[in-house]
Order: C-alpha cells, then sequence, then structure tokens
C-alpha cells in the first residue's frame, strides 16, 4: 500500500518540469522535496519563508534538511507583523499569514516557469483549517494528499528514505501560543520563544508554552511532567525573567 502510494507521489512529481516547494522543514515538506529532488534533480526548489512567527531553531533545522536532501534552498525574509490582518489574531489568522506566504511563493514560481507545490497531507484536509482556503486561492498542488498520504504515512516514507527528522513533533507557528483576538506583537513571540527555547535545553521537544498574559501555560506529554517537576524553580524563575508572573503544566499533557 505504502509503496503504491510512493509511486503515485513520484508519478505526479515527473509529470511535472519544474516545481517550488514550500518548505518548513517539517516531516511533511522534507518527504516532498526528497521526492522532488529525487524525480527532478535541480528542477525542484525549496523556499522557506523566514518571518517572526518562525523560530530561529526551525529555521536552522530546515536549512540543515535542506542540505542533508541535496535540494535547492531559498531563504526568504518577510515582515508578518505589518500585516494588520494577521497582527489582531482573529479566528481565520491562519488564512491571513499562509495566503501572504503564497502570494510570494506564486510569484516566484511564476517567474521560474515552476509549480507551487506544498505538504499538505490526507490528515491537514480534515476539520477546519483556514490556511487551506490560501492553499486553493493560489492554485497550491498538495502532492501528499494527491496520493492519498497520511501523517504517519508519511513519516514512515521519511524514515525509510533515511530523512533525520522523520518523528519530527508537528510544530505550528508561535503566533498559535496567543489566545485569538490578543494582538500578536514582536515582543510576546519573542518571549514565547525563549521560553520554550529553555525548556528545549531540558531535553523537551514537543511542547508549547501558551501566552496568557501574566501567565505562561506549559504543555507537554505527560512523559514528560517528571522533567517539568524536577526543574520547576528553574523554569519559574526563567519564566519570571520574560514577564510570566505565574507558570502553570497543563495537566491534560499533549497527544503522543
Amino acid at each position: 500500500m505504502l509503496d503504491r502510494k510512493h509511486k503515485k507521489l513520484r508519478h505526479i512529481l515527473n509529470d511535472k518540469r519544474r516545481v517550488l516547494i514550500a518548505f518548513s522543514g517539517g516531516v511533511d515538506s522534507s518527504l516532498l522535496a526528497k521526492v522532488a529532488k529525487d524525480a527532478l534533480g535541480r528542477n525542484a526548489l525549496a523556499v522557506t519563508i523566514d518571518c517572526e512567527v518562525v523560530p530561529r531553531r526551525e529555521l536552522t533545522e530546515a536549512r540543515a534538511m535542506a542540505r542533508a536532501i541535496g535540494i535547492k534552498h531559498k531563504v526568504l525574509k518577510y515582515r508578518m507583523l505589518k500585516n494588520r490582518e494577521f497582527t489582531r489574531n482573529p479566528g481565520n489568522r491562519c488564512y491571513y499569514c499562509k495566503r501572504k506566504m503564497m502570494e510570494i511563493l506564486k510569484n516566484i514560481a511564476e517567474k521560474k516557469g515552476a509549480v507551487l507545490m506544498d505538504g499538505t497531507n490526507t490528515d491537514d484536509v480534515e476539520g477546519k483549517r483556514p490556511g487551506l482556503k490560501a492553499l486553493k486561492e493560489f492554485g497550491v498542488l498538495s502532492p501528499l494528499t494527491m496520493a492519498g498520504i497520511s501523517k504517519q504515512e508519511a513519516r514512515k516514507l521519511a524514515g525509510k528514505f533515511k530523512l533525520s527528522n522523520y518523528r519530527k513533533p508537528a510544530m505550528t507557528c508561535l503566533a498559535t501560543r496567543i489566545p485569538t483576538g490578543e494582538t500578536i506583537t514582536k515582543d510576546r513571540l519573542r518571549r514565547i520563544e525563549d521560553a520554550e527555547e529553555f525548556l528545549h535545553g531540558m531535553g523537551i521537544h514537543d511542547l508549547r508554552v501558551r501566552d496568557q498574559g501574566n501567565i505562561a501555560r506549559i504543555e507537554v506529554p505527560k512523559k514528560k511532567f517528571k522533567v517539568i517537576l524536577d526543574n520547576r524553580k528553574k523554569i519559574t524563575d526563567r519564566f519570571r525573567g520574560l514577564g510570566f508572573s505565574h507558570t502553570c503544566l497543563n495537566m491534560e499533557g499533549r497527544d503522543e
């Protein structure tokens, strides 16, 4: 079954002359970049948008993954915080972010005579995802979805191709840590990133630090609760220095 889906994915890419991949460095876009590079060689280009909502760690990892795959890679800077539709943080915030990113990438793709693609998988199209609307508006192809590949299947294929990030936890942008309706600012994004980076240093990689004003709400898998509790003083001291007067742990834990 999985081999058949891989062949279909390869066929979709082989059918294109040039492709431009919206590349985050996550499992899905890395898998797509790998198959595109194998199918099209130098006619495959990966492009990453570097903006305020992307953690520096993610950008570094995206660059490293592109090098490992061997695909041509460009990083473009964009100031997302100048987009007031985005910073006012409505319920469909992701639509405004994705729309601007796809506009930038579509312009590049058209100049290069390339087809714009992204790593959306079949699980992503389920439920309410405002960003999908932007993909449709700009005619972005999602080959993983077209090939019927789910998130778990993408991980299995990435592992088969020895991509080092095949077990990497799903990552969302830093803006998702701020409650809907509250203004997204550079200062809030930076303290969220600093807080999460501090926890990364303790060996916790699947996490979120929700910014709820003076309160930081930590979300980690239950198996990491002990790390948080054993280091609670270090964490609360550090978070207090970032402007959080209170730090709490979400006892439901993150899905594992």
